[in-house]
């Protein structure tokens, strides 16, 4: 079954920001990705894609915290060590 538009589930946005992002279109999937933020808070995902996104942009007030939560969300060791990496980028940056 297809969600329709106004279907506001986490599901739909992560969906609709990837497919934003697919297309190019970062100020649509950040804004998806905030949404689905708010809607699970505990989900990785949101934080990992603002994350790429901002840094992408070079905005480093945006992607730190985002970047921040993810690596407090992220189980997987090596993922762990890579988004590190990424903070101390966006540390140096500042």
């Amino acid at each position: 079954k297809r969600p329709r538009a106004a279907d506001n589930s986490y599901e739909n946005l992560e969906r609709r920001g990837l497919e934003a992002m697919g297309r190019g279109d970062r100020e649509t999937a950040i804004i998806l990705f905030e949404q689905a933020k708010a809607a699970r808070p505990g989900a990785k995902m949101p934080y990992q894609r603002l994350c790429a996104v901002h840094k992408a942009r070079s905005d480093v007030a945006r992607a730190l915290p985002n970047c921040r939560k993810w690596l407090e969300l992220e189980k997987d060791d090596y993922a762990r060590g890579v988004i590190e990496s990424s903070i101390r980028q966006l540390e140096a940056m500042q």
